[in-house]
């Protein structure tokens, strides 16, 4: 699963009140986006993005991190991560003045099919934005994993320790958070930011290497524990 289509809004403006709605009250949650550029829209749609983000986190007190960046293979796919520290700052986000451009640009037809979100929970122990912001250059996962329902407290412990171990053991992991998806159960979402050599692919590396994530390979086996493949989106952050 890629996420939800929905027609024809995107997650760094207004968002459709049934999912706002569907939002925990926990302290923290998390927005994936994927979305596609019309040819000869992507460069637009790359400024206003980096624009968005800049305001977005100048002007709202309650927003934590904005990341995006071009999907490694195709150059006119963007991914996003975005982290709010409660769902207030979230629909504030919703209604931001600053996104007005954005607006205007959404509403001229410039992407390939509908955007695609992803609203999620953060789980206790989710790793932190990394602060200060690192900068361009930075290799990102975001990644959909649903889960067979019995297989749900095994994987909660697998995972849990994959974080821990991730974000206090990895020097070259800057963030490792996930959490459950707002709406639908057993279906997790993750957002994933390595630096080091190789354009951060020395840090993925590394945490491919590390003793619990061989855990968490033990654990998915042949993708018995998964109700579908695991979906993983790569991305280098602008």
């Amino acid at each position: 699963m890629t996420g939800r289509n929905i027609l024809p809004l995107l997650a760094l403006l207004s968002y459709p009140q049934k999912f706002v709605s569907a939002l925990s009250n926990g302290p923290a949650f998390g927005v994936n986006v994927r979305l596609a550029a019309k040819p000869g829209r992507r460069d637009e749609m790359a400024a206003l993005l980096r624009l968005n983000r800049d305001a977005t986190l100048k002007n709202e007190p309650l927003s934590q991190q904005f990341a995006y960046g071009p999907d490694a293979d195709d150059p006119a796919v963007f991914h996003l991560h975005e982290r709010f520290a409660s769902r207030e700052g979230f629909e504030q986000h919703r209604s931001a003045e600053h996104l007005a451009d954005w607006r205007s640009f959404k509403a001229s037809d410039p992407f390939v099919g509908a955007p695609t979100f992803d609203f999620y929970n953060l789980a206790e122990g989710s790793g932190a934005a990394p602060a200060p912001p690192p900068g361009p250059g930075i290799f990102c996962l975001n990644v959909d994993i649903r889960i067979r329902p019995e297989v749900r407290a095994e994987f909660l412990e697998v995972i849990r320790n994959n974080a821990r171990g991730s974000n206090q053991d990895e020097p070259l992991c800057l963030q490792y958070a996930w959490g459950e998806d707002a709406e639908v159960r057993n279906l997790f979402h993750f957002h994933e930011e390595y630096k080091g050599g190789d354009g951060g692919k020395e840090g993925f590396g590394a945490h491919a290497a590390a003793p619990h994530f061989k855990e968490w390979e033990k654990f998915a086996g042949d993708g018995g524990p998964f109700v579908e493949p695991p979906v993983v989106k790569f991305f280098t952050t602008l």
